[in-house]
């Protein structure tokens, strides 16, 4: 594997997978992107395989990649995404002409109404360079607006997005490869402190035992 990845964290409901399918489909490319997902589009713009993880690396169902510039790894909404992320950065680990682009979250705005919800976006928010919010509508529009200004407060860097369900946003603006992420898991060992190692971030650490010392559920509670 070579080129840039972007990995995607997505909510139940948040269409992130048909989002950027669709992106691709209206646009031609020299190259088609590879979507590494554990779900199916139909778009024939792009190539698919699935994965597993397993021992804490990503395990592809594939005997040779195509030649691609630019993948795309869609996270699980079955596993936490802490383990998810350790398994990227043994995937850049052990694919050095792979480097990562973006980690881009879509939130299915009617989620933001529950206050548990925030344990698990605040996670996403920490490893995400940006955020899109799905589904705007004037239900949830102030919910929208709430969360924006959460991380504002935070000093969080991120790029927000809102992708309404009449009015589209561009996508497009999210597949940079400007670094906003507020984690240092991903940058050089080199140039990392004590403190900004994967082994010091607040929702990779472990106690002794193994257990998460910042554990985030990954069930989500629908509406």
């Amino acid at each position: 594997m070579k080129g840039e990845i972007f990995a995607v964290i997505g909510t139940p409901h948040s269409n992130c997978h048909s989002i950027l399918a669709e992106v691709f489909t209206n646009e031609k490319t020299s190259e088609m992107p590879v979507f590494l997902a554990n779900f199916k589009t139909d778009s024939k713009n792009i190539h698919q395989f699935s994965w597993n993880l397993i021992n804490g690396r990503f395990e592809f169902q594939i005997r040779e990649f195509p030649l691609s510039s630019e993948w795309y790894l869609f996270f699980s909404q079955n596993e936490e995404i802490s383990s998810q992320i350790e398994g990227l950065i043994d995937l850049l680990d052990h694919n050095q002409e792979l480097s990562l682009a973006r980690i881009i979250t879509f939130v299915d705005s009617d989620l933001l109404e529950q206050e548990p919800f925030f344990t698990w976006l605040d996670c996403a928010a920490h490893f995400s360079d940006a955020m899109c919010f799905c589904n705007r509508s004037n239900d949830n529009a102030k919910f929208i607006k709430n969360a924006i200004e959460r991380y504002k407060l935070m000093h969080y860097p991120i790029e927000t997005l809102i992708h309404g369900n009449k009015k589209k946003s561009s996508i497009n603006r999210l597949l940079s490869n400007i670094t906003l992420r507020i984690s240092h898991v991903f940058d050089s060992p080199e140039l990392l402190e004590n403190d900004d190692s994967p082994e010091s971030d607040p929702y990779l650490k472990r106690h002794n035992d193994g257990r998460r010392v910042r554990a985030v559920p990954y069930k989500f509670q629908q509406n």
